[in-house]
């Protein structure tokens, strides 16, 4: 199976829409850090979906570009639930080893998480100078 085929079933089969257990994810993640990751944010903003936009693939490495969207319905870090909706762009890179997730790096727009979670206000708009 390519990198990019296993990447779309593992979103389509533990990720999207589903109560994300370890008994969907075990099968295709070795990486406890990434475990801890999507039970943090399973926690949060149960049944989250991710909508994948771009795929890059490079040997046993996969970056994707892609939309997070859920609701704040749960504790999420520390943060009691807003019942808000939120939907934040990300970019995750995945180190693909014997069929298995073993390594993970996520960059997203925290700010904007946390302004859409009600967390933060939104920066005036700043007139030019």
């Amino acid at each position: 199976m390519s990198l990019r085929a296993f990447i779309h079933d593992f979103y389509e089969n533990a990720i999207n829409g589903k109560a994300k257990t370890r008994a969907l994810l075990e099968p295709f993640v070795a990486d406890e850090t990434l475990l801890e990751h999507v039970d943090s944010f399973e926690a949060g903003f149960p049944l989250y979906r991710v909508a994948i936009e771009d795929i890059v693939e490079e040997g046993n490495r996969i970056v994707l570009r892609a939309r997070f969207h859920g609701t704040h319905t749960g504790n999420f870090n520390g943060i009691p639930a807003s019942g808000r909706t939120v939907e934040v762009p990300f970019m995750m890179m995945y180190h693909i080893e014997d069929g298995k997730i073993v390594q993970h790096w996520l960059f997203a727009d925290t700010m904007d998480l946390l302004t859409q979670m009600g967390m933060m206000k939104r920066p005036e708009a700043q007139a030019a100078v």
